[in-house]
């Protein structure tokens, strides 16, 4: 929402500001685009329907995902920030180390935290898939100028598993298992997310299992 306040109107200042940072003092940048429930409100006045969801604190409201005016103005937008990003001189291209794409609520797997209160707009396992996959091919389309190519992308995403073995820890999380496992047959993934919880205080990290 702060970067295009306005359809087709974008303001970068803040991340030009932090790459320039990195670039000047020699380091590496890079950041999460936080979608979902960050999106710019005026989506809603454009025909993108306002999900409400039950079952999680915060009562946040949700865009529906697999809306068609969602899904191009996202898609718009990460052409936008592909051809931003390109236009940037050299120096400061070559300080972004990696992207993390989100799709839903953060950088979580989630697309919904909570249940929608409306079941049409539930989103089932293979829909899941199709819209993540979406957005992944996008990004790698958008991406793939001369100028971005050393830009890597960074993945949350789930082991490698069977999504049929039946072991379920969670509401959607067949589709997730879905999506982890076409993303490492469709893409090489060079960079993916590590454990990082005991660092934020979770304490958390997998060691039971």
């Amino acid at each position: 929402r702060h970067v295009e306040p306005k359809p087709g109107v974008y303001d970068w200042s803040k991340m030009d500001a932090a790459i320039r940072d990195a670039a000047r003092g020699k380091y590496y940048y890079y950041f999460v685009l936080w979608t979902g429930p960050d999106s710019p409100e005026w989506i809603y006045e454009h025909g993108v329907p306002r999900v409400t969801t039950v079952g999680h604190k915060g009562g946040t409201t949700f865009p529906y995902y697999l809306d068609r005016n969602y899904i191009n103005y996202f898609h718009r937008f990460i052409g936008k920030l592909a051809d931003h990003l390109a236009s940037l001189p050299e120096a400061e291209r070559k300080a972004m180390a990696f992207i993390q794409p989100a799709f839903g609520s953060t950088g979580d797997r989630q697309l919904y935290k909570g249940k929608p209160k409306d079941s049409k707009y539930a989103i089932s396992a293979q829909q899941y898939l199709e819209f993540c996959s979406g957005a992944t091919k996008r990004f790698y389309d958008a991406f793939n100028k001369p100028e971005l190519k050393h830009i890597k992308f960074l993945f949350n995403v789930a082991d490698e598993s069977d999504p049929d073995s039946g072991k379920k820890t969670k509401e959607g999380s067949d589709g997730e298992q879905l999506y982890a496992n076409w993303l490492r047959k469709t893409y090489p993934i060079e960079l993916r997310k590590q454990q990082f919880t005991i660092s934020i205080g979770y304490q958390a990290n997998g060691e039971i299992t």
